[in-house]
């Protein structure tokens, strides 16, 4: 289940996503179009049953793959029914170094030489379900958030399914959103006007208010407004995603 929210939520942000894996750790990047939204999201070995990497790898050596969303959206909806999940991947060049197996199986499942990650997947009436997923290969490729939470000055924290309550007041259709934040008059949700749009966008216009004791931190250290303005639509996807583990967003 988990494994299917973590697919949609980087389906909806970017085209491609970027694995490293490395021992005792799967680190999942996206990124959108524009470059604006980044997705990181770290997965422990202890999250899998099983995790193996493949002896002949040097120690400490992280192998970047590049999947591409859409082909895994097949898989995140098959996963709804199942009782047990198989990954592998095939060889990445013809040396002996290869992408380290996520969960462990037999190397039977490779097909040829092909780059593929394979997704065996057991529904709970039994039935088998194979998907070959092909990968590019790029140890170039490294995506880093550019900033860091630990350099914000103010901080928040609040449960995802709070925030999604209160978008659903604003026009479905609406492509960004802005957040005002200050000590004063706490924290404002407003719609995004373009002024250059059509009309009938700018003329819908939206604001709703939280008082600061609604969150379950709400420590701002500035004196000044500070407004941020987001694209909806990843937005809403990490919120779906935060609600599945139903953690505080901060």
């Amino acid at each position: 289940r988990y494994l299917t929210k973590v697919i949609v939520c980087a389906a909806k942000i970017g085209d491609d996503v970027v694995i490293d894996i490395q021992p005792g750790l799967l680190t999942f990047r996206v990124v959108n179009s524009t470059k604006s939204v980044c997705m990181e999201l770290e997965i422990q070995q202890s999250f899998f049953d099983s995790y193996h990497l493949e002896a002949r790898r040097s120690p400490g050596m992280t192998e970047t793959i590049v999947l591409s969303t859409k082909l895994l959206i097949p898989i995140s909806k098959a996963l709804l029914n199942a009782s047990q999940l198989v990954i592998t991947c095939t060889p990445s060049n013809s040396q002996g170094s290869s992408v380290p197996k996520a969960i462990d199986m037999d190397d039977q499942s490779s097909h040829g030489s092909e780059l593929a990650m394979v997704f065996n997947i057991v529904s709970k009436l039994g039935i088998l379900m194979s998907f070959s997923v092909p990968y590019e290969v790029d140890d170039g490729m490294i995506m880093q958030l550019v900033a860091s939470p630990d350099d914000c000055p103010s901080r928040m924290a609040v449960r995802p399914r709070h925030i999604t309550e209160l978008l659903g007041n604003f026009y479905t259709k609406l492509n960004e959103i802005s957040f005002f934040v200050s000590r004063e008059s706490g924290f404002k949700v407003k719609s995004f006007v373009d002024q250059a749009g059509d009309i009938r966008t700018r003329a819908v216009r939206t604001e709703v208010s939280l008082d600061g004791s609604e969150f379950e931190e709400f420590n701002i250290n500035t004196t000044e407004e500070v407004e941020l303005t987001f694209s909806l639509k990843p937005f809403r996807a990490v919120l779906e995603f935060g609600e599945a583990f139903d953690n505080p967003l901060y």
